[in-house]
């Protein structure tokens, strides 16, 4: 599935014109971020996004600018000028003119048109981003994420190539507890050692083991989940590092004071298959983009020789669909009524009167962001000089920002066991095939499989509210409101 026309891309991509504060906030992570790693936004074109929020950066940027001007000049005129004779003769001002200005109210009508203009620039701003552009090429029916052009400078053009390069990474860089950034909420997942040194027993008889290297299991278990023939399947192979630990590793980190690489030859990568290292290890990802982009399944899968056992362990990770705040763009439509119009005309008004007295200050500060920047980047190397453990991982991901704790549809509850399960028995099943080839004892094998397929996914180290989940053997489905009930009932049980 092409990330670029997902329901995910779409939804971010109106909100860089919607939303100044998720537009600020991919900006600052993605472009004006120099040294920590950038994580994946899985299901989501982050190319398209960034173009998209440096356009509408650069738009509002302009908004300011002119209403700076225009409060410049409405104080110019307020201040110019001789006596206007606005006070009669041995007329004496009230206390409160300290504060309050007899005289405010009649110059508030030489300021007046002024403010009228600056209403008509914010009115003129949010009608471009929210119908031109939004309304225009956003919507279900008339998607066009590539009608935003946005050319900056040459350091800006660069950065952008980049980013267009980092969607095919094979490296992670994670700088929290979870190796999986940007997957969204762990779900749970199983694993077990078997003893490979084990033969099978054959017609009375029991059969040497064969040798076998990790790599060969991969590749078979690989091929066989792509006969399943799932749409929006994918696999990869990532090398998953902790961000504190690669300052003196040159194949992630060649300068200490750039970003890291996120990608690495396929040699490198089949280095760590066989030798993973405690801080490097290597998993394979099975994922599934599903509902236009919005559910997205990951199983990491890794195996691993331990003398004579075989580690075989899978976690599973489940990004929901984003938050109901980003689907604003789904209740515009490409023509608004008057009642809209007169509604936005309201409400750049009230903009207005917070906005343009601030005006002059925030446009310096956008004006002068490359030097402030500048100061930051100083401020910043000289941290890591001194931090020999400075942490270049990534938290998260724009995509796990814009999450929802909750699924949209009940069919996507449902959908996310199916493929789970469908994935994870295709999984387990072609596991014992390939070590029954190799004379391998799979008795134990088959016992765990059948409690991990019974028993379903076990929920731990995250959790998705839905409005109903199922957990544990023979585990009944609750529904979300009387959660708190039934754990006071297991509280009053146990105290027994």
């Amino acid at each position: 599935m092409d990330s670029k026309n997902t329901e995910t891309t779409r939804y971010l991509c109106a909100a860089a014109h919607l939303n100044s504060n998720f537009c600020n906030q991919v900006i600052e992570q993605i472009i004006e971020e120099e040294h920590k790693a950038i994580s994946r936004s899985y299901g989501v074109d982050s190319f398209v996004v960034v173009k998209h929020c440096l356009a509408a950066r650069r738009r509002r940027m302009i908004r300011d600018i002119v209403l700076a001007i225009l409060f410049v000049l409405s104080i110019f005129v307020v201040t110019s000028g001789n006596d206007l004779g606005y006070y009669s003769e041995g007329f004496e001002e009230p206390f409160y003119s300290i504060f309050i200005p007899v005289d405010f109210y009649i110059r508030y009508f030489v300021v007046s048109p002024f403010f009228v203009l600056a209403c008509a620039i914010v009115f003129w701003e949010s009608w471009v981003g929210r119908y031109r552009i939004v309304a225009n090429n956003m919507l279900r029916k008339n998607l066009n994420p590539d009608f935003v052009k946005f050319e900056g400078n040459t350091t800006l053009k660069n950065r952008l190539k980049e980013i267009a390069n980092e969607q095919n990474c094979n490296v992670i860089i994670y700088g929290g507890f979870s190796p999986f950034v940007g997957s969204g909420f762990d779900i749970g997942g199983w694993s077990f050692a078997l003893d490979v040194n084990k033969g099978k027993e054959e017609l009375n008889r029991t059969l040497k083991p064969l040798p076998f290297q990790v790599k060969e299991l991969y590749n078979y278990v690989s091929k066989t989940i792509w006969e399943l023939k799932i749409d929006g399947l994918s696999i990869e192979d990532g090398l998953y590092v902790n961000g504190e630990e690669i300052r003196d590793d040159a194949r992630f980190l060649p300068n200490p004071l750039t970003r890291p690489h996120i990608q690495v030859t396929p040699s490198l990568l089949k280095e760590f298959v066989e030798n993973p290292t405690p801080g490097i290890r290597h998993y394979k990802c099975i994922q599934l983009m599903s509902w236009k982009g919005e559910l997205v399944i990951s199983i990491f899968l890794r195996f691993a020789n331990i003398g004579q056992n075989l580690f075989i362990e899978a976690s599973y990770f489940l990004l929901t669909p984003l938050k109901e705040e980003y689907r604003k763009v789904d209740t515009m439509q490409p023509k608004p009524t008057l009642l809209k119009r007169l509604a936005l005309a309201w409400e750049s008004a009230l903009i207005t009167v917070f906005l343009w007295p601030f005006s002059l200050l925030i446009s310096f500060s956008k004006i002068f962001n490359s030097f402030i920047k500048r100061r930051e980047r100083r401020k910043n190397e000289r941290l890591i000089k001194g931090n020999p453990t400075f942490n270049y991982g990534a938290i998260t991901s724009i995509r796990e920002l814009a999450a929802s704790p909750n699924y949209r549809r009940y069919f996507q509850k449902l959908d996310k066991e199916m493929y789970l399960k469908v994935i994870e028995r295709q999984i387990l099943d072609r596991i014992v095939d390939f070590l029954d080839s190799k004379n391998i004892d799979t008795s134990d094998l088959k016992e765990r499989q059948t409690a991990i397929l019974n028993n379903g996914v076990i929920v731990s180290g995250g959790s998705v509210k839905a409005q109903s989940l199922s957990v544990g053997e023979q585990a009944k489905s609750v529904v979300a409101s009387f959660t708190k009930t039934a754990k006071s009932q297991t509280r009053q049980t146990q105290q027994q």
